[in-house]
């Protein structure tokens, strides 16, 4: 069944938890998901990502879409519902200020990260949108480029 009002996300990180976060919301009709991937990019591009999981076993899939840059994500669409936020907690004042061309007045901002006042720069970027700060208690890693390794369930808190 395809729906024409999908939910457009941006998922920036395909690392671990970017990847094991895109497998979970391509499950849902009614998101089109953009995964930014940088090293692990050649691979899920042409194989998709493989999937070994406590919860769901074995699998293998594709996001919706792949990129390797911002500037890619923001060829595909002017601006995203949501803007997921999974890298590392490294350089968050420059990702802030680079994701300018990828988020809109109406755009909300999840951050899914690890760390304490992650939020800050994207408030003083972004002071009108909606900015969401998640914790996520998860085992997951990248064993290799395009394969994940999910050893403990995934519990979100907000």
């Amino acid at each position: 069944m395809s729906y024409t009002n999908q939910f457009k996300l941006l998922i920036v990180g395909g690392g671990g938890v970017g990847g094991l976060f895109s497998y979970c919301i391509s499950k849902s009709p009614l998101t089109n998901a953009t995964l930014i991937c940088r090293s692990n990019y050649k691979q899920v591009k042409i194989n998709g990502f493989k999937l070994k999981s406590c919860t769901w076993g074995n699998r293998s899939y594709f996001p919706d879409n792949i990129v390797a840059s911002i500037g890619e994500a923001s060829d595909l669409q002017d601006s995203y519902d949501f803007v997921v936020i999974t890298t590392k907690t490294h350089n968050f004042d420059t990702l802030a200020e680079s994701l300018k061309s990828v988020i809109s007045s109406k755009t909300c901002i999840v951050l899914i990260q690890n760390g304490l006042n992650l939020e800050e720069p994207y408030i003083k970027q972004y002071p009108n949108n909606s900015i969401i700060s998640v914790i996520a208690f998860v085992g997951v890693h990248q064993l290799e480029p395009g394969f994940l390794e999910h050893y403990m369930p995934f519990k979100i808190s907000f």
